[in-house]
């Protein structure tokens, strides 16, 4: 139940991720907050690619120069090479084949390489901030579950 529990939480955090609006361009200035009716857990967010954001006049926000980001072990970047049986040299063409209706099998993935956390969230108001980071998608991993 546990297990089941917090796969999910990382499949909410990723979709969240991976449809987030960015508010700013700066470096170290971009924020992920998590709504919950529940208190008391504490969220960390994994960099898992990084890159350079953008947005057109269509006001979409675009990566590229797609990079491994700092939350994957080095372990992790070789295995994910291979993801669905594939043969991916580049962390961005890794990244162009990851769809709706593939993100979980990815998540979950994920979660076996993660190495450093980008941040960790701060609770207020039954939200949850993660502030001062780089542009790029992230696993969001509840590290601590709270009153539900």
């Amino acid at each position: 139940m546990k297990l089941t529990k917090k796969l999910l939480s990382m499949l909410i955090a990723l979709t969240m991720v991976f449809t987030l609006a960015i508010p700013a361009f700066a470096a170290g200035d971009l924020s992920i907050t998590i709504t919950n009716e529940k208190t008391g857990h504490i969220y960390e967010a994994y960099q898992i690619f990084k890159g350079d954001v953008s947005v057109n006049k269509e006001g979409v926000f675009k990566l590229s120069n797609i990079q491994w980001g700092s939350g994957i072990t080095p372990e992790g970047q070789n295995a994910l090479k291979n993801f669905k049986n594939g043969s991916y040299e580049s962390a961005a063409e890794l990244a162009a084949v990851i769809t709706e209706t593939n993100k979980k099998e990815f998540a979950t993935e994920v979660a076996k390489y993660l190495g450093t956390s980008s941040g960790t969230s701060v609770e207020a108001d039954k939200t949850y901030k993660i502030s001062n980071l780089e542009a790029g998608y992230y696993l969001i991993k509840d590290t601590k579950a709270g009153d539900g």
